[in-house]
């Protein structure tokens, strides 16, 4: 039986390392693979088993695991389904490991990485030692500064890592120095169902995103189709099932289509995605959320892509207009998103694309902020307590919609900066009083203003600082009455006047 489940192993990789079980399972390797499924801080599966709680007993679980695993009776956990909405609509379904399958898997992709690694083309960037999304934008970007005369096709592959085929993942795999015994542990992990509403849905095709083995399995099954494009000596960039690729003229774009979707289906078993698959001119492509844009110079440079920056944008808006927390609330989830999205797309060459952004959160916290003020009489007077004259917050507080540009003299962009959210690129002010004053934006709409800096009067101030003193409750005034002598009307007898926890009371 043993005999029958043997590797194809056919000799012709120069490389003498074999991976078997004893490279999987060694305490070495199970260490490195914790210590990654740690750095990774994943989320429990169902089984609510965290990477703290396993910390303490890992190796005595190691040793455990591996004898299952060699007696045969070992049995991944069914994965946990994790849904996360996509920008066009759709959803990206993730399938959670547990934690100690997550450190099998991990120790699994690192042993076949030592095969695997060496042979991949130099056009993959995905998931690989060394590379990331920026650097295959930069390869695209290379080659176009080299000859900008080429036009991108942009492929499309349908539901990629739910569609690979299982028999197809052992067939690229059993070609190589690897064990039976460690394809069988593959064929375990990829095929161990999904948990879904109480029920087990076994996995008839598909890796599981968010398997630490699925990105290797990936590269290895799209490894042909990176070699198919390079005998057609094709420009390309691939991350995981994302490939730009610079054709020619239209003509041979289109022509490329038709190929690559027959070699799709019949090699790989897989269906190019004919509707999002784009092809056009390079100034119109988008890359992993990049574009390439044409300088004054004639060079090309990258840039964040238009889809990219409209859905910034929608993002930015939903986050203030949703949020029940009032605006400070909005200022916090948006720095949350805005810091991720700056670490992201900080590699582009256009300083615009990274303030474009901010400055629409700070738009939409003004806005938010007010919104929160309510009634015409608070606008008019946080207005006025913000530096500007009380001409001006009378004539904006009725105003509808929202008086942005006088909101943005009011609080602004370096305001922003104890939150977060001022300008990125700008220098931060020393501190002087003066020169953020004059930093203030100046009003040019329809609301009059003086020219000159807006100054409170201090009755004015004295008038709001009052106000505010009693609506707070801290001072309250009590009048005591009597009846009067010949008992008709009360008349006063005494005042009562109390500040915080103290009060006087005086007699008339």
């Amino acid at each position: 039986m043993k005999d029958d489940r043997r590797h194809r192993y056919d000799g012709a990789c120069h490389d003498s390392r074999v991976v078997d079980m004893e490279a999987v399972l060694s305490p070495e390797s199970g260490r490195i693979a914790f210590g990654k499924v740690r750095s990774n801080r994943g989320a429990p599966r169902c089984d609510s088993v965290t990477v703290e709680e396993l910390e303490a007993v890992f190796p005595a679980q190691w040793a455990e695991l591996g004898r299952s695993i060699k007696a045969g009776t070992y049995r991944p956990h069914p994965l946990r389904r994790v849904e996360i909405p996509k920008a066009d609509g759709g959803v990206r379904k993730l399938g959670i490991p547990s934690v100690m399958d997550r450190v099998v898997q991990q120790a699994l992709a690192q042993a076949l990485a030592t095969i695997f690694e060496p042979r991949f083309s130099p056009s993959s960037f995905a998931y690989r030692p060394g590379r990331s999304a920026i650097d295959a934008v930069k390869s695209i970007q290379a080659r176009l500064r080299h000859d900008d005369g080429f036009s991108a096709l942009h492929l499309d592959i349908r539901s990629f890592f739910d569609s690979v085929d299982h028999g197809l993942v052992r067939d690229h795999l059993s070609g190589q120095p690897v064990t039976a015994e460690v394809l069988d542990l593959v064929d375990v992990s990829i095929r161990c169902g999904v948990l879904e509403k109480g029920l087990v849905r076994s996995s008839a095709a598909g890796i599981p995103q968010g398997s630490p083995l699925s990105p290797l399995l990936a590269n290895v099954v799209l490894d042909s189709f990176d070699r198919w494009l390079t005998r057609r000596h094709v420009a390309f960039a691939r991350y995981a099932d994302d490939l730009l690729l610079l054709v020619p003229s239209l003509a041979e774009g289109r022509r490329l289509i038709e190929e690559a979707a027959d070699f799709l289906s019949r090699v790989l078993r897989l269906e190019l995605n004919k509707e999002k698959t784009r092809l056009g001119h390079w100034s119109r492509a988008s890359f992993l959320g990049f574009g390439f844009r044409a300088d004054a110079a004639g060079g090309v440079r990258r840039c964040v892509s238009p889809e990219s920056l409209a859905a910034c944008r929608a993002e930015v808006e939903n986050l203030a207009a949703a949020n029940g927390g009032g605006p400070e609330r909005a200022i916090v989830e948006t720095r949350r998103f805005l810091s991720g999205w700056t670490a992201y797309y900080r590699h582009t060459e256009f300083a615009e694309d990274i303030r474009e952004p901010y400055a629409v959160a700070r738009d939409r916290v003004r806005m938010c902020r007010w919104a929160a003020w309510e009634s015409a009489e608070n606008r008019q007077r946080e207005l006025i307590c913000l530096g500007i004259d009380p001409e001006s917050a009378a004539a904006a507080a009725r105003e509808i919609p929202p008086p942005l540009p006088l909101l943005r003299c009011a609080m602004p962009d370096e305001s922003f900066r104890g939150h977060g959210l001022a300008d990125p690129l700008a220098p931060a002010w020393p501190g002087e009083p003066g020169r953020q004053a004059a930093a203030r934006m100046e009003y040019g709409g329809s609301i009059p203003r003086s020219t000159s800096h807006a100054r409170i009067r201090w009755g004015d101030s004295l008038l709001w600082f009052l106000r505010r003193l009693f609506r707070s409750r801290l001072l309250r005034v009590r009048l005591e009455t009597c009846r009067s002598r010949r008992g008709f009307l009360p008349r006063p007898s005494a005042i009562g006047i109390e500040i915080g926890g103290f009060c006087f009371r005086f007699r008339l």
